[in-house]
């Protein structure tokens, strides 16, 4: 018995050294079952988020543009710098560094976060209207290539005016 556990801390140690090559090693190199189990010892205890350092550049870029009334759609940019900066971390929250569905369910209290993006208050003449500029990077070999879309934001709960 003593000689057992004498054991078991090096049975422990090798077992983790072992885990830990397997997450750091290639992945061609280790079996999937291993590798998914180092996954699941090193990433809740050793993971540092190296991105802070090097962080990936998202795939798409995002921003909002506003309708109200009847008029034609204009960017947010053209209220303000602080109005592009919080509509650029609104959009990057809502998942805006990936590919967007075809419309994006917002809930229903950002409303008057939304508006107060704008400089000035809603007309009576029509309601205002939000959608999402977005271009995305298609082929990681060619970043400069982006395709672009436009994505409705629907408020999922109606405002009180």
């Amino acid at each position: 018995m003593p000689r057992l556990l004498r054991l078991l801390p090096v049975a422990l140690l090798t077992v983790h050294i072992v885990l830990v090559v397997g997450y750091t090693a290639p992945e061609r190199w280790v079996p999937p079952v291993w590798r998914a189990w180092s996954v699941a010892l090193v990433r809740p205890l050793f993971h540092q988020r190296w991105d802070l350092f090097a962080p990936d550049p998202p795939r798409c870029t995002c921003a909002l543009e506003v309708k109200r009334g009847l008029g034609a759609w204009t960017a947010v940019e053209a209220d303000g710098p602080a109005a592009r900066r919080m509509s650029r971390h609104l959009l990057a929250y809502l998942g805006g560094g990936e590919p967007l569905p075809d419309t994006l369910m917002v809930p229903g209290h950002w409303g008057p976060a939304l508006r107060s993006l704008l400089n000035e208050p809603p007309r009576v003449d029509g309601p205002v209207a939000y959608r999402a500029a977005q271009e995305c990077m298609d082929d990681p070999a060619r970043p400069g290539e982006r395709g672009a879309r436009r994505v409705q934001l629907v408020l999922t709960t109606p405002i009180a005016r």
